[in-house]
């Protein structure tokens, strides 16, 4: 993993996402993660290492927020730059992760809780959008699809025309 971390920064790469989940719904052991980690950060040190948890994604082997606070502690120890848990439920869970670990807290922006602007105000820094984009993309699609089924107009409020989007395109105005 630290030689691909080298090639990656050598084509420009400022940063990755070391994630502990596995594909199979466990976590990783700690004591792995961490050699990980730290093999990464001495052989790029100039790398920002976000050290993933995946404690709400799977299932933890005891409560998620006593497991990810005490990965992010173990990945901060091991020479990560940030934290990042996705999946983070509520402002309590999000002030603690932030008061546990003395590093940036990245979190995973989840429609129905807090926004951008709470985040910030209980310390997040850096807030990813993961898969919301496309999906809100898709969602509008399918409901586009419908509307033109059921025979009626589209739906037309917000839907940029053609020039708009080819203003954004080309970055002219």
């Amino acid at each position: 993993m630290a030689e691909l971390a080298a090639e990656l920064a050598d084509a420009g790469i400022v940063g990755v996402n070391l994630e502990d989940g596995r594909g199979d719904r466990t976590l990783a052991p700690v004591d792995e993660q961490q050699a990980v980690i730290a093999a990464v950060a001495e052989r790029v040190p100039g790398l920002f290492v976000n050290a993933r948890v995946d404690s709400y994604w799977v299932g933890a082997p005891r409560p998620a927020r006593d497991e990810a606070i005490r990965r992010a502690r173990a990945y901060a120890a091991a020479g990560a730059s940030g934290i990042f848990v996705p999946g983070a439920p509520d402002e309590a869970t999000i002030g603690a992760l932030v008061e546990a670990v003395d590093l940036p807290l990245n979190l995973l922006l989840i429609p129905g809780q807090p926004g951008l602007r709470r985040l910030a105000e209980l310390g997040v820094r850096r807030v990813s959008c993961g898969s919301l984009l496309f999906r809100v993309a898709l969602h509008a699609a399918v409901r586009t699809v419908a509307e033109i089924l059921e025979g009626g107009p589209v739906e037309a409020d917000g839907i940029p025309s053609y020039a708009e989007v080819q203003a954004l395109v080309t970055g002219s105005s």
